[in-house]
């Protein structure tokens, strides 16, 4: 049944094509094969929108539960429910599929079709054919985690200048000289990043505002509130506790309490089961942002990320860490208050004596001009076109 089902897309395919021989040749994209940060279906839409003679796919071999966070794709085959041996079947099925049907494959996260140990093999079938490649990076996949876990036991010596040798592991230096030799174009999605792979471009992070501005709302119409008391409310909610050194904002938080009147939250430590590796859910954690006051992101990547982006819309104070080095990429007029490690309990004292109401108009308008591909998405349109 699967091999019929096989040779007939195949021929649906060639029969399309012979179809529209002597028309505009239509642009075959296909998203794949991670998406973190949720960016393929906003990505989808917004060149289905903008460009003439489009066809834009999605397949996904990992997605998060439904119940933590729902998106749809056309594609999704989640390969840690089947065995390894069916796991290659179904990666090289679609492989060949995706052969006949696409002319643009455009990968997240380092995750192409097949596995990593064919990849070169994968990506230099792809060149023969005339097919266009574009690689986005999005963090762990070339910045070596172990690297953040070791920054953030020497977060202070590396704040006076110490840097440890190696950022990326072999096998993320194997995945940038593949991207470099074979990509078209290279995206990063943070500028430490570039420092990794020369030959990528920076194109920020994007909030779909529309749609998280109608999350939030249902956020606050949530019937049970994570926060117990009216006090002043602070959220830390790590994806990765040893990434975002959540050991050092909880030291200087309990600090902080024996000065000021006011409740903490690290999702952490809420216990909540959601299915995942993430501490709660993204329906969760829009419902903490719309009870929080205060927002601390992390205090060792360097960067900011979306969650950053999303506390600011959900109108809370946001303190992030931005590397020096990095100062020259933060657009004008940026809203996060800037803290590291050793000034943290500094940047939130005069918050916590006085919680000036964030300027909402303010910070809506910087995420609107800097972060939406309203704005933004003429470097997409570009790499798409050309």
């Amino acid at each position: 049944m699967a091999i019929s089902c096989y040779w007939i897309m195949i021929l649906n395919i060639g029969c399309h094509s012979c179809f529209n021989l002597g028309r505009k040749k239509n642009i075959r994209l296909l998203f794949a094969a991670v998406d973190i940060g949720w960016r393929i279906p906003y990505y989808k839409r917004y060149l289905e929108d903008r460009v003439e003679n489009i066809k834009v796919e999605s397949f996904v071999k990992y997605k998060v539960p439904d119940s933590q966070y729902k998106e749809r794709y056309t594609y999704n085959f989640i390969y840690p429910n089947y065995p390894t041996p069916v796991q290659w079947v179904i990666s090289f099925w679609f492989f060949i599929y995706a052969l006949f049907k696409y002319d643009q494959f455009y990968f997240f996260s380092g995750e192409t079709l097949l596995t990593r140990k064919l990849r070169a093999f994968e990506l230099a079938v792809y060149k023969a054919l005339n097919k266009k490649i574009i690689f986005h990076f999005v963090g762990s996949d070339i910045r070596d985690p172990e690297y953040l876990a070791w920054k953030g036991d020497h977060i202070y010596e590396f704040l006076e200048g110490k840097v440890k040798g190696e950022m990326s592991k072999e096998w993320q230096k194997s995945l940038i000289r593949d991207a470099e030799k074979y990509a078209d174009h290279i995206f990063v999605s943070t500028p430490d990043l570039i420092q990794l792979c020369k030959k990528a471009e920076y194109f920020p992070l994007v909030l779909n505002t529309n749609k998280f501005q109608e999350e939030i709302e249902a956020a606050k119409k949530a019937a049970k509130p994570f926060f117990r008391t009216q006090k002043l409310k602070i959220l830390h909610a790590p994806s990765s506790p040893s990434n975002k050194g959540s050991k050092i904002i909880d030291k200087v938080i309990e600090k902080l309490k024996g000065q000021f009147d006011f409740e903490y939250i690290n999702s952490v430590d809420l216990n909540i089961d959601s299915g995942t590796i993430y501490p709660v859910s993204r329906y969760q954690l829009f419902q903490l942002y719309a009870e929080a006051d205060i927002v601390i992101d992390q205090i060792l990547i360097g960067w900011y990320g979306l969650q950053s982006l999303e506390a600011l819309y959900a109108n809370c104070k946001v303190l992030c860490y931005i590397d020096e080095n990095l100062l020259n990429y933060l657009p004008e007029n940026c809203p996060l208050i800037i803290a590291d490690a050793n000034t943290l309990e500094k940047k939130l004292t005069p918050i916590l004596s006085d919680l000036n109401p964030i300027q909402k108009r303010e910070a809506h308008e910087w995420i609107e001009n800097n972060h939406s591909l309203k704005n933004i998405g003429k470097i997409l349109l570009k790499q798409i076109n050309k």
